[in-house]
This record gives C-alpha cells, sequence and structure tokens, in this order.
C-alpha cells in the first residue's frame, strides 16, 4: 500500500519525493510506503495548522459541533477497519488498537462537550454596574496522531 501526506487539506507526496517503508515491528512485514517528510513538509503543515486555527475560531460553537459529529460518525462507520490497519501498522493486538479507537472516541465526546464551554474571566470595571468578561478562543486545530502511541486528537 502506498500512502501520502495530508497537508492543508490535500493528499500528496513529500516535497523531495522520498519515501520509506513502513514494516509491522511485530512480524517485518512491509505494511506501507509512505512519504519522506522533510523540513519543507514540517513547515507546509505548521503554516496549514495556523490557517485552520483561525477558521475554526471562527466558527460558531455549534458548527465546530457538526465537525467533531462527522468525525464521531467516521470512527463508528469505520472502526473496525482503523482497528485492522493500526494493529497492522504497530503489530498490536487487535484490543489493544480497538481500546485506542475506544479512547479517542471519548476525547471527541470531551471536545464536544469544551465546545460549548464557555470560560474566561469577569473583571469588575471602574465605571458605573459595568462589569467586562474576557474570553479565549478556541486553541487550535485537531490533528489525529497514532505514530508510536494511541490515536489522540491534540490542539
Amino acid at each position: 500500500m502506498k500512502v501520502k501526506m495530508f497537508i492543508g487539506g490535500e493528499w500528496g507526496d513529500s516535497s523531495s519525493g522520498e519515501t520509506f517503508e513502513d514494516h509491522n515491528p511485530f512480524d517485518g512485514s512491509l505494511f506501507a510506503v509512505v512519504p519522506k517528510g522533510d523540513e519543507r513538509d514540517a513547515a507546509r503543515a505548521i503554516e496549514a495548522a495556523h490557517r485552520t486555527k483561525d477558521r475554526w475560531a471562527d466558527l460558531a460553537p455549534a458548527e465546530r459541533i457538526q465537525y467533531l459529529f462527522k468525525l464521531l460518525e467516521v470512527l463508528e462507520r469505520r472502526g473496525d477497519e482503523i482497528v485492522e490497519v493500526l494493529a497492522k501498522e504497530s503489530g498490536s493486538v487487535v484490543k489493544k488498537a480497538g481500546f485506542e479507537v475506544f479512547f479517542t472516541k471519548g476525547m471527541i465526546h470531551d471536545a464536544i462537550a469544551e465546545a460549548k464551554r464557555v470560560s474566561g474571566e469577569t473583571l469588575v470595571s471602574d465605571v458605573g454596574k459595568f462589569s467586562f468578561y474576557i474570553r479565549g478562543n478556541p486553541s487550535g486545530s485537531l490533528s489525529p496522531s497514532a505514530r508510536g502511541t494511541s490515536p489522540s486528537c491534540s490542539p
């Protein structure tokens, strides 16, 4: 299987065009041929994440929640396939890979809850009866990651 990088909403090869073989550490079988990213690819990914962060922060909480529910729906629909891929790529047992998918779903549920949580500080004003409320913006895009650890969503 040959895979591509996903940067800025597009699938593609590494900037150099180089690849490497990803082997199952349990039995040594070839799992996939993957792009060998370099500094240019990292810079493109970081730039894309910054652009995404601004767009994500501009979305209303209900819109962010819709995207997260779509992600959950994909995990539900393709969970068995994802478990199989995780087990083959990492050399893990199916039960552990299944737990990783289950754990990731829980993290997405937590992100859904946080999308509607209003947090910040209320400061008393020196001007009459007014108070000021200061709130933060969403911390950034979500990035599923499974390489070497459990899949997770990280800001």
